[in-house]
């Protein structure tokens, strides 16, 4: 009996060590394979990161393609300032070409009613213009830094004033600019800078435009309107003032020449005349009334030097403009003689640079 009991103890003692000896190798197996495992997917991380790199770059041979920096700028858009120029101010649809006519889309400038009257269709000068609710000859006009207000009777500009000699007429210009020979305009009705002085509305600072440097360029114009297209109303056929001017013809010429002296000098050159007939009734000392022509006539030249030696250097800048203005005015029938009044300017700017 003890012999059995001892054979039975002996069977399990050895099934136990055998057990425990298949756990043992079994943990160490175990223990090996994950790293085997990470091995493995360490070559393939390399493998994919290699493959990757090599799409990338491509061979020592494959070109590599570099963009250019971009720089992108943008304006601060101030209170008060609105600006127009470059191909949107010369295409602007316009029956005198002015600096003024071309504010007419900007909503803080107000326009005198006269520039819409059927009345006076025979006048050629620029419309009237109040910014910030002051009267026309109350704002300030620059070219280039350079004021063209008008401090002469600038109120004077009405036909009326001028039927007597002590009553010249006058306008809030003195010289009045192609839009065509401006880069661009800017318009400041609030907020205006501190550069600016002598001025009660706002200010209109405009910037003549460089000649162009490539080739010789050539433009004229020319544009011719009468009463006889137009259906007027409420016109004096008999009318002797010009506040009514029931028949007219307004003639316009102008030319541009620009181009290239040499590789470094350029010229701009520009020329207009502007010619209107207003024929209206007079009546002489002697009672009998005929008929009498009002004219008005605007002459202006403008030449502009540039001096560049290269494209980031400009030594000097040079403009010089002149300007005719005459003026017939027939008096009423209650008045005396006709009156001429002829008046002209020269006007000059440089810079250097």
């Amino acid at each position: 009996m003890k012999r059995v009991v001892l054979s039975c103890l002996m069977l399990l003692l050895t099934a136990a060590a055998a057990h425990a000896q298949e756990q043992a190798e079994a943990g160490a197996g175990g223990a090996q394979r994950p790293k085997a495992v990470l091995e493995k997917m360490e070559g393939s991380k390399k493998e994919a990161a290699a493959n990757a790199t090599k799409r990338t770059t491509g061979d020592a041979s494959d070109k590599v393609h570099k963009l250019s920096v971009v720089e992108v700028e943008d304006a601060r858009n101030e209170s008060g300032a609105s600006s127009i120029g470059g191909q949107t101010l010369r295409t602007l649809p316009s029956y005198s070409g002015s600096i003024t006519e071309a504010l007419k889309g900007m909503s803080n400038v107000q326009f005198s009613n006269d520039m819409l009257s059927s009345h006076t269709g025979g006048e050629i000068k620029p419309p009237r213009i109040s910014i910030a609710g002051a009267d026309p000859w109350e704002n300030s006009y620059m070219i280039d830094g350079m004021s063209i207000t008008n401090r002469l009777n600038p109120n004077g500009m009405q036909d009326d004033s001028a039927h007597t000699s002590t009553m010249l007429s006058g306008a809030d210009q003195t010289i009045f600019y192609d839009v065509r020979l401006l880069e661009n305009i800017n318009v400041y009705t609030n907020n205006i800078p501190a550069k600016y002085s002598g001025f009660t509305g706002g200010v209109v600072d405009s910037r003549l435009r460089d000649p162009k440097m490539d080739e010789w360029h050539f433009e004229v114009e020319g544009r011719h309107t009468r009463s006889k297209w137009f259906s007027l109303r409420g016109v004096d056929e008999n009318s002797d003032s010009a506040e009514s001017q029931p028949r007219f013809n307004v003639n316009t010429l102008s030319t541009i020449a620009e181009g290239l002296v040499n590789d470094n000098v350029g010229v701009l050159l520009g020329a207009s005349r502007k010619y209107s007939t207003i024929p209206l009734k007079r009546k002489d000392n002697d009672g009998n009334v005929t008929d009498d022509d009002q004219h008005r006539i605007s002459d202006n030249f403008f030449a502009k030097l540039l001096l560049r030696p290269n494209d980031d250097m400009t030594l000097l800048e040079m403009a010089l403009c002149g300007l005719s203005r005459v003026i017939t005015v027939t008096t009423p029938v209650t008045c005396g003689p006709l009156y001429l009044i002829d008046t002209a300017g020269l006007f000059s700017i440089s810079r250097e640079i």
